[in-house]
């Protein structure tokens, strides 16, 4: 796995390279109504919400060893999370391990990782399979999915021409923008999300094996 993800990239890096570039090149979301602050503080506490009811069905997995995993895997990989977006660096970034059969994992705006052990137990994964997955679902919260998802569910909620003139985002009420955030964690993204996120996962995973 680890041969085939430096192969990739050297095929990117090689593409890139006649025009200049370093590395894969991906746009972030255009659809940015929401500040980034407001964003990454409302997914903060949608995942606080989140890892608290975990807690409450003792499905908080402490197991050791997998969380290490986790952690050791996601401090590969975050430190090249700049190249994409440079507020990252400002992020309080957490990986939690989540008892579930769910095959799944996340990473909301702010950098706010979740896996699930059904993906590690079902896939059998390898460390380098996890990086790359871990890696898309933080390309995801790099290029701003999540926070143009909840911008859109908003305009729809509100309207347009109420959020033309809103020159304050403080009379978005919580509840608006819970769900919102709720929505960035449980909708699928567009087909160019997931091309762009996997162009994203397979650099860090490559940059950080």
């Amino acid at each position: 796995m680890r041969v085939v993800l430096f192969f990739l990239l050297f095929a990117f890096l090689e593409v890139n390279a006649q025009t200049g570039k370093e590395g894969v090149e991906v746009q972030k979301s255009r659809l940015l109504l929401l500040p980034a602050s407001t964003v990454e503080n409302s997914a903060t506490q949608q995942y606080g919400q989140l890892m608290r009811a975990a807690q409450q069905k003792n499905a908080l997995n402490r197991d050791p060893q997998q969380l290490e995993r986790l952690h050791r895997i996601a401090r590969q990989l975050v430190p090249h999370a700049t190249r994409f977006n440079k507020d990252a660096q400002k992020w309080r970034w957490e990986v939690n391990l989540i008892s579930s059969k769910s095959v799944n994992a996340f990473c909301m705006p702010g950098g706010k990782i979740a896996f699930f052990t059904g993906i590690l137990d079902a896939l059998q994964l390898t460390d380098d399979e996890v990086a790359t997955i871990m890696g898309h679902e933080i390309g995801h919260a790099l290029l701003e999915h999540g926070r143009a998802r909840m911008s859109e569910q908003l305009l729809k909620n509100i309207g347009i021409s109420a959020a033309a003139v809103m020159l304050n985002l403080g009379q978005v009420s919580a509840e608006l923008l819970a769900q919102a955030a709720n929505l960035a964690v449980s909708l699928p993204y567009a087909r160019k999300q997931e091309a762009d996120a996997d162009l994203v996962g397979l650099e860090l995973a490559a940059r950080g094996s």
